[in-house]
């Protein structure tokens, strides 16, 4: 036998309730369609890629929108990326503002080439002044904990977001597909970012957890790329205009905005 569609008592709205649930659609496949799909592919279609690359590059804030940022650290292996993007409940838009990219730089004593630390944290300081940036997530390995302390003395809301976690990987993975999908990821045309956006691939790891992956090149190991995405799930659920318990529920107060306005 093969078991390649749901069974005639499933209502049509539990279907789609299940399709809602998995967006990337493997495990969907898999427990309604009776289809194994394999573990990586590419992560989004060209065509989705292109149309993401379709804004201007704003230069200053703008009404309706509450700010924040992911900060993908590397030292010499990789590079490193700061990402600023501008979240808009009411136009259900999520639009990239800034990007910044830094290559190893600076010889250490042996001679290896570095990413400048000084100059990262100097850019941090500066978008999170312009923007007014509310939250700021960063993955604590390669130095980005130690980096964040001072960042969070000079007031910044930094926020950890582990890739040693799971679940956080798989919100990543699932909302960058989603909105890369819907069409509400805007970006302003930046070689880099639309570079990684090629190289990303996704893996299913079952029953229901995600993984974006990429391969590292000349050009870093998605450096950019990567610090869009460490934000991406905190953008979907302020588009959805949810409660996010926790310290996030502090964080909505501490950004005095939702929906646009001063509260």
């Amino acid at each position: 036998l093969v078991w390649d569609k749901p069974s005639p008592w499933i209502g049509k709205e539990d279907i789609e309730e299940a399709r809602r649930l998995d967006p990337i659609g493997a495990e969907f496949a898999r427990l309604w369609e009776g289809r194994w799909i394999s573990g990586r592919g590419g992560a989004v279609d060209n065509f989705s890629i292109d149309r993401c690359f379709r804004s201007e590059k704003h230069e200053g804030k703008e009404n309706g929108f509450i700010y924040i940022a992911g900060m993908d650290l590397g030292i010499n292996r990789d590079h490193s990326g700061v990402v600023v993007v501008g979240v808009n409940p009411l136009e259900q838009v999520v639009k990239v503002v800034s990007v910044n990219e830094w290559v190893p730089s600076v010889p250490n004593d042996n001679g290896t080439l570095e990413v400048d630390i000084f100059d990262v944290e100097r850019t941090c300081i500066e978008e999170w002044k312009k923007w007014g940036i509310v939250w700021f997530g960063y993955d604590p390995a390669a130095g980005g904990s130690i980096l964040s302390q001072r960042l969070r003395k000079k007031g910044l809301p930094m926020r950890e977001v582990s890739f040693s976690n799971p679940k956080n990987l798989s919100e990543m993975a699932t909302s960058f597909v989603v909105l890369v999908k819907s069409g509400k990821l805007e970006c302003y045309e930046h070689p880099s970012l639309r570079r990684d956006f090629g190289k990303f691939e996704i893996e299913h790891k079952p029953p229901n957890l995600y993984k974006l992956k990429a391969v590292s090149d000349q050009y870093g190991h998605a450096d950019v790329g990567t610090a869009l995405v460490i934000c991406l799930p905190i953008a979907m659920k302020l588009l959805k205009g949810l409660s996010f318990g926790g310290d996030v529920e502090d964080f909505i107060c501490y950004c005095g905005v939702w929906d646009g306005k001063e509260s």
